[in-house]
């Protein structure tokens, strides 16, 4: 839940919408949009740093060496490190309502996706915005609703 909750620090101060997310084993999805003209690949980079102590942090306490140690291999490239969690982020822009259904249906069905198949139905996994989407149940953390951005888009997903 650490990427989670910093991702809901960041909608909670204002920094950030958050209209989809979905949080997989190795990696995030997230359909943001910023409120600030710094560019999203600092923001993200900023939200990478917390996340990451958290996460080192929690694996110390709860003394699992063996994830530490993964950690630090892969920071053995990096100067300024001891431990590499994230890579770098990808950031894509959404300008047409198209792309952005596109988008939007990538994220919720990853988990479904034939290389994790975590779950049969997306809204079933618990670590993602399908469940409002599809069901209108609340997600583990908060999110905009994105229909309500884009009028078009809402008559499309009903």
């Amino acid at each position: 839940m650490i990427p989670l909750n910093a991702l809901a620090f960041y909608a909670q101060k204002k920094l950030w919408n958050i209209y989809a997310f979905c949080l997989m084993p190795n990696h995030l999805h997230a359909l943001i949009q910023t409120a600030q003209t710094v560019a999203i690949e600092k923001q993200m980079g900023e939200l990478h740093k917390y996340s990451a102590h958290k996460i080192v942090e929690q694996l110390s306490v709860s003394r699992r060496q063996e994830q530490l140690q993964f950690f630090q291999l892969h920071a053995k490239q990096k100067t300024d490190r001891k431990h590499l969690v994230w890579e770098d982020a990808i950031a894509k822009a959404v300008l047409s309502e198209s792309y952005l259904l596109s988008v939007l249906e990538y994220i919720h069905n990853n988990p479904c996706n034939k290389g994790w198949q975590l779950v049969k139905d997306r809204a079933e996994y618990k670590y993602s915005s399908a469940r409002f989407y599809d069901r209108g149940e609340a997600p583990v953390i908060p999110v905009t609703d994105i229909r309500q951005v884009w009028f078009e888009l809402g008559k499309q997903l009903k």
